[in-house]
């Protein structure tokens, strides 16, 4: 990070609980003091960008999703009061899809059994929001990223403008700087952050190839593909650029 972290400044990092999302997502978690759930905002559902409940694996040389079905909701659109459908949601199956395709892969047997045993446990939630913040927290141990994770939902932040959602939420956690990912630069109105006295930093994460099973290197899929190809010791060393 670029002289951002001081004992005098929190950082505050603030981004949708994505399932089971890439190495990035981490980045920023790792590189904040506070880092938020957004669970307040609407749940994409026909997006075909949203990643709130599915994640990219490798099959193959090609991508696929690993996806967890939502049930339909006809009181609430928010991401917190999503439900999961476990019936049309066959994990089992997803699971062994997992498991064929990387079988192969470096740290499959260092891997993989603690990571079925997570999602398996998770699919006890019943919120989607429950089940992805549960396995953020568990990558975040496996990683030993300690930075507390907050959802907005608990912060009684009811601002509708993505701009003054986030100046909100920084100010409700004494936050001076916002850690943005690098989409944030086409909405973001640098302006008014600066007249609240926030300034916003933007993430200098770059995704470094390793070595992925296949004969080319696909890069943004889920830290599962990070960790069963690499391992935790190396996945840490791509995030944080040492161990």
């Amino acid at each position: 990070m670029d002289n951002i972290e001081s004992p005098h400044k929190k950082i505050v990092a603030i981004h949708q609980p994505n399932f089971m999302p890439w190495l990035g997502y981490f980045y920023k978690i790792a590189n904040c003091d506070k880092f938020v759930i957004l669970d307040t905002v609407d749940f994409q559902r026909g997006n075909a960008s949203s990643l709130t409940n599915r994640t990219k694996i490798k099959c193959g040389d090609e991508t696929r999703y690993f996806t967890v079905s939502i049930k339909g909701n006809n009181e609430s659109k928010l991401i917190k009061d999503m439900l999961i459908d476990k019936v049309s949601t066959n994990i089992q199956k997803q699971i062994k899809t997992l498991q064929y395709n990387y079988v192969k892969a470096a740290y499959f047997d260092e891997i993989f059994p603690s990571l079925k045993d997570a999602i398996i446990e998770s699919m006890n939630l019943n919120l989607m929001r429950d089940l992805n913040e549960f396995l953020i927290r568990f990558i975040c141990e496996i990683l030993e990223i300690k930075t507390p994770i907050i959802r907005a939902s608990e912060l009684q932040v009811n601002t509708i403008d993505r701009n003054e959602r986030i100046i909100e939420i920084c100010k409700a956690l004494n936050s001076v700087i916002y850690f943005s990912g690098n989409g944030g630069k086409k909405y973001h109105d640098e302006g008014l952050f600066n007249t609240h006295g926030i300034l916003i930093k933007y993430t200098d994460f770059k995704q470094n190839e390793y070595n992925q099973i296949g004969t080319h290197f696909i890069s943004g899929l889920s830290i599962m593909d990070v960790l069963l190809n690499c391992g935790i010791k190396n996945t840490k060393q791509l995030l944080y650029g040492k161990v």
